[in-house]
């Protein structure tokens, strides 16, 4: 029980951070926002699933920890990118 409690108590910390990076982070890209968005929702259809008996936790967990990760990984990449970017094409080696 306490497991499940924690778990949904992240889901709902999730939700607020991707409803509310727009308003925090003014910069961010739309399409960012928009993954963001579609990835609350389908962890929250999972989570409907998951009442009704259709998915064991193991399973809600589990595609969710992926999408809540990913947009993690995705921004690390547009990071290097835009790091690139700025130093030119002319950098040499590693950025950093």
């Amino acid at each position: 029980m306490l497991h499940t409690s924690v778990a949904s108590g992240m889901v709902v910390a999730y939700g607020v951070l991707v409803i509310r990076l727009h308003t925090w982070i003014p910069g961010m890209p739309k399409a960012f926002i928009a993954l963001g968005r579609l990835f609350l929702a389908i962890v929250l259809v999972l989570a409907v699933l998951f009442a009704v008996g259709f998915y064991t936790l193991t399973a809600v967990e589990l595609v969710a920890g992926i999408l809540a990760l990913t947009p993690a990984g995705v921004d690390v990449l547009a990071d290097a990118e835009v790091r690139v970017d700025r130093a030119g094409p002319d950098a040499v080696g590693p950025v950093g």
